[in-house]
């Protein structure tokens, strides 16, 4: 984990591969797949980056 990034990109490193964890929201890994939003410049790129991502402790805090 690395501290001082913000967590876009936090989410392109653990994509990527250099750093193993990081927080995130959930909606940034279906932008980051849809290469919308902060991750626009990603392009096709982004779906294959996303699929390198998995959710460990998911938690839905509008409910």
């Amino acid at each position: 984990m690395q501290e001082g990034q913000t967590l876009t990109n936090s989410v392109l490193n653990v994509a990527g591969g250099g750093t193993d964890i990081a927080p995130m929201s959930l909606i940034l890994g279906f932008v980051l797949e849809k290469g919308r939003g902060p991750y626009s410049k990603q392009g096709d790129k982004g779906a294959e980056l996303a699929a390198n991502q998995r959710a460990l402790y998911p938690n839905n805090a509008g409910a």
